[in-house]
């Protein structure tokens, strides 16, 4: 059983990938660290070759530990100061795990919260359906749901998904946020040094990060009469109804009103289109452009009502 930072009867927290890069070649560092140890305290640990990009940065190799212990830090740290090693952080997933009765009610939990969830200063969001798939992978590792859902790039991304937790393999619905480059994790998480993953504060981070989402719900039918033209009148002609109708049906399946995530993700893809389009823009063009997407998203409070 590994030890993990911080596990209560509800949560837990801890770090599911850390990607250290150093300035010695792999058979090198494996000659340093104590591989074996590490390895034991790890759920995965290896030594790899870097990134082309890291290796112009002065990088040599690659550690990559998932699901480390403190244990397994509190070696590498020492290891690292006796051998007065250089190294620096390049990825980081820091993990909560929120615990649930049944796999269904972490997938009900990840559902429930994905259907008003936003990220405020970042229109990107991706949801990954793995009934989209020929051959389901990754099942029989912890994961069990279909959908894995992300807010953000890359560089700076929330990750949410329901799976077996990695802590005590009770179904949880998990919660990281994934930070790549040494600038961006110090800034981001204030992680520069083993040290400072070793003294984490995860439950003041997660508190913290909050303040980056709302919860909202979308006025499809406000966004339908602006999408349409019709948006002064109160009662539709038949025709007008029947293009609504239509576009409503187009709209929805194409996911736009699954949730102000994807309804933002969208509406921000139609601008950058039309921006792109040569030539002058048409009338509804423009007024696409100047409308903000915040003008057909409703706030809610804790208790998911409107604010």
């Amino acid at each position: 059983m590994i030890e993990y930072y911080v596990e209560t009867p509800t949560q837990g927290f801890y770090f599911d990938r850390i990607n250290v890069n150093t300035y010695y070649d792999p058979a090198t560092l494996r000659n340093i660290l104590p591989v074996g140890e590490l390895e034991k305290e790890c759920v995965s640990f290896e030594i790899k070759e870097p990134t082309d990009k890291a290796v112009e940065l002065g990088s040599k190799s690659r550690i990559e530990m998932i699901a480390p212990s403190k244990e397994a830090l509190g070696l590498l740290r020492k290891a690292m100061e006796e051998a007065n090693l250089s190294y620096f952080i390049t990825k980081i997933e820091i993990t909560k795990d929120i615990f649930t009765g049944s796999p269904n009610d972490a997938e009900a939990n990840v559902t429930r919260k994905a259907s008003t969830l936003r990220r405020k200063k970042s229109t990107n969001f991706f949801v990954f359906d793995a009934r989209w798939m020929p051959v389901k992978s990754g099942y029989g590792e912890g994961l069990f749901a279909d959908c894995t859902y992300y807010y953000g790039t890359e560089i700076n991304q929330f990750v949410m998904y329901a799976r077996y937790s990695k802590i005590n393999g009770r179904p949880c619905m998990h919660e990281e946020w994934c930070f790549t480059s040494r600038s961006r994790i110090e800034k981001k998480a204030g992680l520069r040094t083993i040290d400072d993953l070793i003294n984490s504060n995860f439950e003041t981070f997660f508190k913290k990060e909050e303040r980056h989402f709302v919860h909202e719900k979308i006025d499809s039918e406000k966004f339908l009469r602006w999408y349409t033209g019709c948006k002064q009148k109160e009662n539709l002609d038949s025709k007008e109804q029947k293009i609504g109708d239509i576009l409503g049906q187009r709209l929805y399946g194409g996911g736009w009103f699954e949730n102000p995530a994807a309804f933002v993700s969208k509406f921000a893809n139609v601008k950058r289109e039309i921006r792109k389009k040569p030539g002058p823009k048409t009338g509804p063009e423009k007024e696409y452009l100047a409308m903000e997407y915040t003008h057909f998203l409703i706030r809610l409070n804790q208790e998911g009502e409107e604010e």
